[in-house]
């Protein structure tokens, strides 16, 4: 799993005349020391949804070969933001290097699991909700991109999109509205980067080679023991 994938959320009130399934974008992976959690738009599970038919569950699925598959469940939300809880097992790619703060003028990426990566500028601030435009005149943002991922090119995590379907919160018809990152600052997670699982993997990697090492000196004080005996053919 990595960010900009897209989550699906079943529909537990499909009637037949509206959605089987609501999705939304995965947006990063936290941790809170002890579990891994990834995020994605609150309103995917309903608390901010836009159909009031939506009456979602908690679990969240993605697809291996066409194929949904169970890869977590809603933790907790946090504002516009949804927290959910990683599956054991389940593997992960960061991607990120750290965060960053939004400033106007700045070129940010965004990927979302409808559009894909795609390049921008911040515009405008209103409140808490950021305006970034598209480079060049290319779709922006779209329905199912919902918490995807804003970062820099240096792959600093700036923000999470809001919404997918622009008409939804922005009445001046502006592509691109985001949130930062401020509303896990009072959480108690932190974000998982690439740098962190370097680190965990040369962990797993030297508590691997240390039981190793351990079985190893077990077997030749077996052996030693048994010569000392007289026992076997060394």
């Amino acid at each position: 799993m990595k960010p900009g994938i897209k989550l699906y959320i079943e529909n537990t009130n499909y009637n037949g005349d509206n959605y089987k399934w609501f999705w939304g974008t995965l947006g990063c992976f936290l941790t809170n020391g002890e579990d891994k959690f990834f995020t994605t738009a609150a309103h995917c599970f309903g608390e901010l949804a836009k159909f009031s038919d939506f009456l979602t569950s908690k679990n969240v699925y993605i697809k291996v070969d066409g194929k949904r598959v169970k890869v977590g469940w809603l933790h907790k939300t946090f504002g516009d933001i949804a927290v959910c809880r990683l599956k054991a097992g389940v593997g992960i790619d960061p991607f990120f290097a750290g965060v960053k703060s939004a400033k106007l003028g700045d070129i940010v990426y965004k990927h979302g699991c409808i559009t894909g990566q795609v390049e921008g500028k911040i515009t405008k601030k209103e409140k808490n909700l950021w305006i970034a435009r598209p480079i060049s005149n290319i779709e922006w943002s779209l329905s199912g991109d919902s918490g995807c991922p804003y970062y820099s090119k240096d792959k600093k995590l700036i923000g999470f999109g809001r919404y997918g379907n622009n008409e939804v919160y922005d009445p001046h018809n502006e592509w691109g509205g985001f949130i930062t990152t401020r509303g896990l600052k009072d959480t108690p997670f932190q974000l998982i980067t690439q740098g962190d699982r370097a680190m965990a993997t040369k962990k797993s990697v030297e508590k691997a080679l240390r039981k190793i090492k351990k079985q190893l000196n077990k077997a030749l004080r077996k052996i030693k023991k048994q010569k000392e005996m007289g026992g076997g053919d060394f």
